[in-house]
């Protein structure tokens, strides 16, 4: 049958004729390789220009950044609202990426997780556990300046945003898709440690202070 589809999906178009299953297979990829929240590529996407980024730098960093314990957010506000979040974390990231810097994916269509793969800096041009650690420290100010920005503190404040990084190496014996995966799953691990570390220092202190007699507990 002949295509009716309109100018936005060009890549549909370029033999005139286009069948439904055709039409179904080409949204199916589609959203395989993007977020349709955010509108960012999946991984697959990127690998390409993640590898072009090993090849002339010989090792680049990523940063992962995971939001934690929402669920109950998502329960009492729904997904529109969660997503209304992600999307503007990932613009926040967005902004704050330039391609000079590096490239910028999910993890995973409709996920809540981001990586970012960035190029050394400085006069030495290789990567550094100290440039990770000061990008990723930047990257959670600017995002938690822009939820405070466009959500009321009801919301904003239901959010809790961890950051990991690792470095990866270009190494002509490991298969590059291979090096980046365990990159992000050693990324992933940072992030999640911090988590751990994170939720042991607030229970901690909440002993303390009951321990302190500053708040006290009764029994019903």
């Amino acid at each position: 049958m002949k295509s009716n589809l309109p100018a936005g999906n060009a890549g549909l178009r370029s033999n005139a004729i286009v069948t439904g299953d055709m039409k179904i297979d080409y949204y199916r990829f589609r959203d395989l390789l993007f977020d349709g929240n955010t509108g960012l590529p999946t991984l697959p996407l990127v690998i390409e220009k993640v590898r072009g980024l090993l090849e002339r730098h010989g090792s680049i960093g990523v940063i992962t950044v995971d939001l934690s314990r929402y669920a109950k957010a998502e329960y009492t506000y729904g997904w529109e609202t969660i997503d209304k979040v992600i999307g503007a974390i990932a613009a926040a990231i967005r902004a704050a990426t330039d391609e000079e810097m590096g490239v910028l994916s999910v993890t995973r269509a409709r996920g809540d997780d981001f990586a970012v793969f960035i190029t050394p800096r400085g006069p030495r041009k290789e990567m550094t556990f100290p440039i990770l650690r000061e990008v990723g420290a930047d990257l959670l100010r600017k995002i938690d300046a822009a939820l405070a920005r466009d959500f009321p503190k009801n919301i904003a404040g239901l959010f809790t945003l961890y950051v990991g990084h690792a470095i990866v190496v270009n190494n002509a014996n490991i298969r590059l898709e291979r090096a980046v995966f365990r990159g992000l799953k050693e990324a992933g691990e940072v992030a999640l440690n911090k988590e751990i570390l994170d939720k042991h220092t607030r229970i901690a202190d909440l002993k303390k202070i009951i321990q302190s007699k500053s708040i006290r507990t009764f029994m019903h």
